[in-house]
């Protein structure tokens, strides 16, 4: 009889690697060993092999590299991905193409919703954008950590959020920053953030 375990799996396709937590309700996590294969992972009793957990993956793993460790009653696997068919995200698609950083291209940006006007090149209220950059992949400031090879180069790093640029569109494929003398004053409306509503803009 198997006894009663949880689980949770992780699939980090930019980094290709898998994570893997195992949390066993009535054992301690050592007394459990691993057998893997490409597309699974079994956790086994050591006291009762008939006491298994397998966890399927829809990829394929490098089992040769697997690193594993055991803390807080949690039993944390690192499985590097080899082989990702499934994964039909193209990583070149997370930035803007040639095409889309055309700056005459963006004559007027307004609203997909409500139509109100954000930039309008024919106007002479405000400043009118020269170039275009291409934003970063989503996460990319979550992930800058794993940029260098040695803890002093990435102390010496000191990563910021992106800010705006005067007279310049930061274009992504889920976001555009503007610099507020790129804007039309009329736009946008703006709130405070506040202590309880830290996602409040």
């Amino acid at each position: 009889m198997s006894s009663t375990v949880s689980y949770l799996l992780e699939k980090l396709p930019h980094l290709k690697q898998l994570t893997l937590f195992f949390m066993p309700q009535s054992f301690a996590p050592d007394r459990y060993e691993i057998e893997a294969d490409e597309k699974c992972v079994t956790f086994v009793r050591k006291d009762n092999a008939s006491d298994t957990t397998t966890v399927s993956f829809d990829c394929r793993i490098d089992t040769t590299q697997i690193r594993s460790e055991i803390k807080d009653d949690v039993y944390r696997l690192t499985l590097p991905i080899i082989d990702d068919t499934n994964n039909n995200n193209d990583e070149s698609n997370d930035f803007p193409t040639a095409t889309e950083s055309n700056v005459t291209k963006y004559s007027l940006i307004k609203c997909r919703f409500c139509e109100q006007s954000i930039y309008n090149r024919s106007s002479t209220q405000y400043s009118h954008m020269t170039r275009i950059y291409p934003l970063p992949s989503e996460y990319w400031l979550e992930l800058s950590d794993m940029w260098f090879c040695c803890q002093s180069h990435q102390m010496e790093y000191n990563a910021k959020e992106i800010r705006a640029k005067h007279n310049a569109l930061l274009l992504g494929k889920l976001f555009i920053i503007l610099h507020a003398e790129n804007v039309e004053s009329n736009a946008v409306h703006l709130t405070l953030r506040t202590v309880d509503d830290e996602y409040s803009v």
